[in-house]
């Protein structure tokens, strides 16, 4: 028996294929079954698919007939014969000890799940490759502590964003009958087999480790899609159907999932608005039905949100008219946030990015996938990180920047010590009007994706 089953579902990913199988087939785990599932590639995908096979005999390649993500990795599912199970999707790549150090880990605890924390990346013409680490959770004590069901509903863990992340105890899977939606495409089918997975598991493990690499210019991909509002519907739909089947009488999965509903639900039609999707509409009159629902049963608690998401949740309740309109509003008053924020950093000639953190790096990337290519250094009060490179830039020390870049705008990323940082650069005759300070919280999503082009 192979210890990790690997499911890889394609379709035209010639660009990325080679990078992916290669760092497959490179894990230090080499007990492993490589399942390549491909859904009708037109664009050599499947031909390298098949040449990889003739080389390496771990590895299946199985055609789909039908174009769908759920699909695939379900079939990838049927198929293998791994004590644990693992996803990788064939435009991202993951680093050599992945494999082995979650296998480690679940062998260690026995667990139904070991998930860890990983990196996005993006290739620009420019810099070449950027890549930010991003961690599960915060603080990291989580990390190697055992959790169960229990940690969900009562809402001490947060659902995690994706599933490739993590390998899954094959027995757990067939024994639970956790399934993907089979809806077409790559339609964010992960979700429903997420929620699952933490509503069914009572031995999972978070290790604060990064592997895996998480591509985000990929034009092709769901994330990118403006039909994410009917995707994230479909999958509402689809975890409400699951749980009501399984748990019809389980109030506090009932609470948990009906709480996750209404927030996806907020966040997708304030996504869809920004979109102008067409569909608006008739995906509001949807979700009401799912969230009336919910509200009848007394499973949407006032406690279980914030004051403006409870706010928005009575308005769309009350009055959908009022509501659409409302998030229009509100969608067109954050997209001119970005925009204004982004229009001021590309009028300029030159922008210093001052601190190394994780908000620099994000405000960084942010900027470089906007189109913005006008950064010339990242500086940082850390003496031990100057010389290196950081998103493609040196960093240097605040005098440095200054004497180099006298009339650059400097953007601090550190809003816990932005005040003695802009005394700092005003001590080194930085006018006030050429400081900023970076305006965004890190939101996953919204500081990798390029607004501007999609709107």
């Amino acid at each position: 028996m192979p210890k990790v089953s690997i499911i890889m579902p394609s379709l035209n990913v010639v660009t990325y294929i080679k990078e992916c199988m290669d760092s497959v087939i490179d894990q230090t785990l080499q007990d492993i079954e490589i399942i390549c599932v491909d859904a009708g590639s037109t664009d050599g995908t499947r031909e390298i698919l098949q040449e990889y096979a003739s080389r390496d005999s771990r590895i299946i390649v199985l055609d789909s007939d039908r174009k769908s993500y759920g699909y695939q990795v379900n079939w990838g599912f049927d198929v293998a014969k791994g004590e644990y199970l693992g996803i990788v999707e064939t435009d991202d790549y993951i680093d050599p000890g992945m494999f082995q150090t979650l296998y480690n880990t679940a062998i260690e605890n026995n667990a139904d799940f070991v998930k860890s924390d990983f990196f996005l990346f993006t290739d620009f013409p420019d810099k070449g490759r950027q890549t930010i680490k991003h961690d599960l959770f915060r603080p990291s004590s989580i990390s190697k502590k055992l959790v169960s069901y229990t940690d969900y509903t009562d809402q001490l863990v947060p659902i995690d964003t994706f599933m490739w992340n993590g390998i899954y105890k094959r027995k757990f899977v067939q024994e639970k009958n956790i399934r993907l939606n089979e809806t077409q495409g790559a339609a964010y089918q992960d979700a429903g087999f997420r929620y699952q997975v933490a509503l069914l598991v009572q031995r999972g493990v978070f290790i604060h480790s990064a592997f895996y690499h998480y591509r985000r210019d990929n034009a092709a991909s769901s994330m990118n899609s403006p039909k994410g509002l009917q995707y994230d519907l479909q999958e509402c739909q689809f975890i409400m159907d699951w749980v009501m089947n399984v748990f019809p009488e389980d109030y506090a999965r009932l609470r948990m999932v009906s709480r996750s509903i209404a927030i996806i639900c907020l966040n997708s039609l304030l996504r869809g608005a920004y979109y102008d999707n067409p569909n608006m509409h008739s995906v509001l009159q949807h979700y009401w039905n799912l969230l009336s629902f919910s509200y009848r049963k007394g499973l949407l608690l006032r406690e279980d949100f914030s004051d403006e998401m409870w706010m928005e949740l009575e308005m769309l309740l009350e009055n959908q008219k009022y509501f659409e309109r409302y998030i229009y509003e509100k969608a067109e008053t954050e997209f001119k946030s970005y925009y204004d924020f982004l229009s001021l950093m590309a009028s300029q000639n030159q922008v210093v990015i001052f601190g190394v953190g994780k908000i620099g790096k994000y405000a960084s990337f942010f900027l470089n996938i906007n189109g913005i290519s006008n950064i010339v250094c990242i500086c940082d009060n850390d003496n031990d990180k100057w010389g290196s490179l950081c998103m493609g830039n040196e960093i240097c020390s605040p005098q440095k920047a200054v004497a180099n870049y006298p009339n650059a705008y400097y953007l601090i990323a550190n809003r816990a010590n932005s005040k003695d940082m802009i005394k700092q650069l005003m001590g080194l005759n930085v006018p006030s009007k050429n400081i900023g300070i970076y305006p965004f919280p890190l939101n996953l999503i919204i500081c990798t994706s390029r607004l501007l082009n999609n709107h």
